[in-house]
């Protein structure tokens, strides 16, 4: 029996026994030497457990509470649109089971960048509309930018609760992008701000990041007023740590911390055009009292990855450290105290960069999956029949683990 199924081929440079060895390394690996792009789960090992291809292109595989169940959640679509893309999420239940499709309201399409489930049963999205704007101050009068906008949708009726656009609140001037040639046009449309993380506090107000702002923004959840800015053009807030805290740049993944007194971040440092400091997981100090902010901790690889593109940071419950590298094929688990102790590579080094293999994000979770269906392969150990721990649905383009 065989499948077309390809399991990336990970290069383990550091392995300790003090790493989550009990959690699934979770992602979804894509880019020019990727046959098929696709959602995958591995063991620590980086013994294949789990995949799902048949889509254009895979995002954001993670795993999400809803209604006390955990699913497997990710975005499939199309990227062709360079920096973002067009697509529904989907949601699978511990049988692999398509349960939930989310779309944008409105007639939009949900982006590829973020789609967060809240506790009150919604699901955060980012979509990217072309819009009319103001350019004068690059000497066009009008012109075309590709608007961000998120959205709460009720994932019980699919229902718009709230929907923010970076236009009405944001002059395209505040960007620290520079007009790319030829942009600015209906049919190249100019990324001025580029949203790539929402999330949403127990004030029912939202963080966002901005990568061409170098910014992240604190909206207040029901006018969408701005409350306060870090970093950027328009931060304020008076930096502690000698200016290391705010000179975040094109980063990704802000989410708060610690009961609302840190953000967590993916600070790349710098992108294609501007190749700036090595990539930082980055775990800030915030008081929003005194408006100051100061460097927690520092994450950084100690070969010094710059992922000029994507990335995540996650923090696992015993307060170890995820870094996804994004655009380059690596992801690093951290202690408490910042070192790296668990450095993998799943693409080949001498290639990081160029987006040969790649994911957007990478999580380690703890994940029961139970297959519905018979498993192809059985195996008989010291005369006992038991379910092998891999089962194939080759025709559904589909790999997926029992226990």
């Amino acid at each position: 029996m065989s499948t077309d199924v390809v399991s990336p081929r990970l290069n383990i440079l550091r392995a300790s026994s003090s790493c989550r060895n009990d959690l699934y390394w979770v992602f979804s690996p894509r880019g020019k030497s990727v046959s098929e792009p696709g959602a995958m789960i591995l063991d620590s090992a980086g013994n294949l457990v789990w995949s799902k291809g048949g889509y254009d292109q895979v995002y954001n595989l993670q795993v999400q509470e809803y209604l006390g169940e955990n699913f497997l959640t990710f975005w499939a679509g199309t990227d062709a649109v360079q920096g973002h893309g067009a697509g529904v999420y989907y949601m699978l239940d511990k049988h692999y089971r398509e349960v939930h499709k989310v779309t944008a309201a409105n007639g939009l399409a949900g982006d590829l960048h973020d789609f967060i489930i809240t506790e009150n049963g919604t699901a955060l999205i980012t979509i990217y509309d072309v819009v009319v704007a103001n350019l004068s101050y690059l000497g066009i009068p009008q012109g075309y930018v590709w608007d961000c906008v998120i959205q709460e949708i009720d994932l019980a009726t699919g229902e718009l609760v709230f929907e923010w656009r970076a236009a009405d609140h944001y002059p395209v001037s505040d960007t620290l992008r520079d007009l790319p040639d030829g942009n600015g046009g209906v049919n190249s449309a100019f990324d001025f701000f580029h949203i790539n993380s929402i999330d949403k506090d127990s004030k029912g107000n939202f963080l966002i990041s901005s990568r061409y702002f170098h910014s992240i923004t604190y909206l207040n959840g029901t006018t969408g007023d701005i409350i306060w800015i870090l970093g950027g053009k328009k931060n304020m807030f008076t930096d502690l740590s000698g200016g290391r805290a705010i000179n975040f740049a094109y980063q990704h993944d802000a989410r708060w911390r610690h009961n609302r007194t840190a953000i967590s971040l993916f600070d790349n440092g710098g992108d294609d055009s501007h190749p700036g400091n090595a990539t930082r997981g980055l775990l800030l100090g915030l008081d929003e009292v005194n408006m100051t902010v100061k460097i927690i901790r520092e994450y950084i690889n100690p070969t010094e990855i710059h992922s000029v593109s994507q990335g995540n940071l996650q923090i696992l419950d015993d307060g170890h450290v995820i870094v996804g590298y994004g655009n380059t094929g690596a992801f690093t688990e951290y202690s408490t105290n910042g070192t790296a102790i668990c450095d993998v590579h799943f693409g080949p080094q001498s290639r990081f960069g160029e987006g040969e293999v790649q994911s957007y994000r990478t999580f380690k979770f703890e994940w029961h999956g139970w297959p519905i269906t018979d498993p192809d392969v059985r195996i008989l150990t010291n005369g006992e029949d038991w379910l092998s721990f891999l089962y194939l649905v080759i025709e559904a383009g589909e790999v997926g683990g029992v226990k």
